[in-house]
């Protein structure tokens, strides 16, 4: 009796039909719709990614292309690859390297790790689609078997194509980018054990050798690779954070952003009054930011005539103010360049008056930690502050014109630079909004001496606001030095620049205002004579520490503080004669209060060479869909928020988000301690 032979171990003939052959029909074709799906994701992701690490359009068109030729190159090595080494083997380390990328993708904590593990997953994808293509043509040797075959994989790639990027798009848009990482895993996962278990390995026959055409690809695209790597590394953009991407879109409105009314108590949040006695009840409200750029132009600030290329004539020839921006449409999360840095965003948290300095102005830790919180806003301006002790307006407002001042700011600087943030601070001499009270008896001094309407807050209570004394024209540059002293401190603290801050009623905008600035001498009693002492004061800090370091905030007809602008003419020839010389001098940015839409404001925009920050007003509160649609609509570069922040000190992350908003609480705007002011949760 014959006994029959023994088969175990022996390897299957090539040419037998594969008892396993649908299994591996399965396997191939999920493993090869991931890998389709990924492309098609990484042509959206690599653009944001790329964006956040803060290149400019044509590298990053150049680091795509990259992209495309390490992908192509390891597509045909992966071929020969699986050919020599087997075909289920390549195919199971493809799929586990793919799942441990997409893990990477999933937890990186920025935009540099985000990138390689978009890179790992189309290098593992490129490697395991050749093999998962060599194992259909390997299990179905019948050739009407195999034309079926690739028609139910054709089928299957065309139609769980679409459906998977239809279904990826509802998700990403609720569940965030980070879930098409995630949901990898377990997929590639369980591809690679069904491979395992149910596909039969197979190789090719014939001699060793390497495919040239794609190595060469492969080299080629790595290199290119790695030099992208270096230019982002070298723009600052390498570790910053993830922006939202594809999985969380960003609103784009159509309509006009909600215009704001100046009326409008500036602290008065629905339902939420200030408190009746503080000055901010009274119409004063926490400060907003401007930002810096310029390209310090010296030039002498007594010359009021405007460049020839900012008169109104040329303002009104212009069809469009020409763009600093490198997208022709900006994205509120996206990098952008502003003088001297590289903001991680367009958001900028506005200056707020927090009155938590000591009695002698210097500033805490629990400011430090304050700023330090709310560091991933692409630029922090903080709290108005003096430049000498006459220019105090409010009680335990911070000061930068003694050594143990400045020391103090270094240490806000720090920490807002920990955590790869940029920080400007706000020069506000206050003028006649004040009291002796609040600054040790010092005197107080304006343009003229006409008495702030209203009351100021003091140690004992509400006091009328005194009658201040008129500066002599002798003492003017004793004032204007006082500016440019507390600009070189906040650069010797390390601070990222400054703001001078000429709107809502204080010094530089007294100047301004004709009811306020009621002079006989050089700076008043016309437009240009009115806006000299502003300029001369722009000029002299830009001299002192580089306009592209100084910014500039103005608010017309905002009418704050008795500051009261009501013949519209004569406002706007006031304002353009200040805005034309300003950006003469090359000033860093323009933060205009108001609605944008106005005519005067958007005339001001056109003839202002830089950046524009816009703060469009009190009531509503500003949300991310305004903030868009003010960049949508070309009224702003820069968007600053105010009470947002108070509440949200990781306010950018939470609109990337979408998620819900901390409430602030009104009653610790104003001087206290840690509670409501660094005591808010983040996500």
């Amino acid at each position: 009796m014959s006994t029959p032979a023994r088969t175990a171990g022996r390897v299957p003939d090539a040419d037998a039909p594969d008892p396993r052959r649908w299994m591996a029909l399965i396997v191939a074709s999920v493993a090869t719709l991931m890998v389709v799906l990924d492309v098609s994701i990484v042509n959206i992701a690599l653009p944001q990614a790329q964006s956040d690490l803060a290149m400019g359009d044509a590298n990053r068109q150049w680091m795509i292309t990259a992209y495309a030729l390490a992908f192509g190159g390891l597509l045909l090595l992966g071929g020969r690859i699986a050919d020599f080494a087997g075909r289920k083997r390549i195919l199971t380390i493809g799929l586990l390297g793919f799942a441990a990328a997409s893990m990477l993708g999933g937890l990186a904590p920025n935009s540099g790790t985000l990138f390689i593990a978009r890179a790992l997953q189309g290098a593992f994808g490129a490697l395991l689609a050749p093999a998962a293509l060599s194992l259909i043509t390997v299990a179905f040797t019948d050739p009407k078997e195999r034309a079926k075959a690739f028609g139910i994989f054709g089928a299957f790639q065309g139609g769980g194509g679409a459906v998977g990027l239809l279904l990826g798009g509802v998700l990403t848009e609720y569940a965030g980018r980070r879930w098409w990482m995630y949901i990898n895993v377990p997929i590639a996962l369980t591809v690679a054990l069904a491979a395992r278990r149910f596909v039969r390995e197979s190789r090719a026959a014939g001699d060793r050798h390497y495919d040239l055409p794609g190595a060469l690809l492969v080299t080629g695209g790595l290199v290119a690779l790695v030099y992208g790597f270096t230019q982002a590394a070298d723009g600052g953009g390498w570790t910053a954070r993830c922006a939202p991407g594809p999985g969380t879109p960003t609103p784009t409105p159509t309509s006009p952003a909600p215009k704001r009314s100046a009326t409008n108590s500036p602290w008065n949040p629905p339902g939420s009054p200030p408190p009746a006695w503080h000055p901010r009840a009274r119409g004063d409200r926490p400060q907003r930011p401007d930002s810096n750029r310029d390209r310090h132009r010296r030039r002498h600030p007594a010359h009021l005539k405007p460049h020839p290329s900012r008169t109104p004539a040329a303002a009104s020839s212009r069809r469009a103010k020409p763009s600093f921006k490198e997208t022709p449409m900006a994205d509120l999360f996206e990098p952008v360049t502003v003088g001297k840095w590289t903001l991680n965003n367009r958001i900028v948290m506005a200056p707020m008056t927090r009155n938590r300095a000591t009695p002698d102005g210097i500033p805490t830790d629990l400011m430090a930690t304050y700023y330090g919180q709310r560091a991933t806003a692409g630029l922090i301006i903080t709290e108005g502050v003096q430049p000498s002790t006459v220019g105090q307006g409010y009680m335990n407002s911070p000061g930068l014109h003694t050594p143990a001042q400045t020391a103090a700011w270094r240490t806000v600087a720090d920490a807002v630079h920990q955590h790869g943030g940029h920080i400007v601070t706000q020069i506000m001499h206050a003028g006649r909004i004040s009291h002796p009270d609040n600054k040790h008896h010092a005197e107080t001094v304006a343009p003229s001496a006409i008495a702030a309407p209203g009351e100021m807050f003091t140690a004992t209570g509400p006091q009328p606001h005194p009658t201040p004394r008129a500066l002599g024209t002798d003492e003017i540059p004793t004032v204007i030095d006082e500016y440019a002293h507390a600009a070189r401190a906040a650069v010797d603290a390390g601070l990222d620049g400054i703001e001078l801050h000429a709107a809502n009623g204080y010094l530089l905008h007294q100047f301004l205002a004709p009811n306020t600035n009621q002079r006989t001498d050089s700076y008043g009693g016309t437009p240009e004579a009115r806006a000299r002492f502003v300029i001369e004061v722009a000029q002299a800090v830009s001299d002192a520490i580089g306009g592209e370091r100084v910014g500039i905030r103005i608010s017309p007809a905002i009418n704050l503080h008795g500051a009261i602008e009501d013949d519209a003419d004569d406002t706007a020839a006031t304002y353009r004669i200040l805005v034309d010389a300003l950006s003469a001098m090359g000033l860093a940015y323009l933060h205009t209060i108001g609605d944008p839409t106005t005519p005067l404001i958007e005339d001001l925009a056109h003839r202002f060479a830089g950046p524009r920050i816009v703060s469009n007003g009190w009531d509503p509160v500003t949300d991310a869909a305004i903030a868009q649609a003010l960049l949508d609509n070309d009224q702003a570069d820069l968007v600053a928020v105010g009470r947002a922040f108070i509440a949200n000190p990781d306010l950018v992350r939470r609109w990337q988000t979408r998620a819900p908003l901390n409430q602030p609480d009104v009653n610790t705007f104003y001087g206290g301690d840690h509670r409501g002011y660094t005591d808010y949760p983040s996500m």
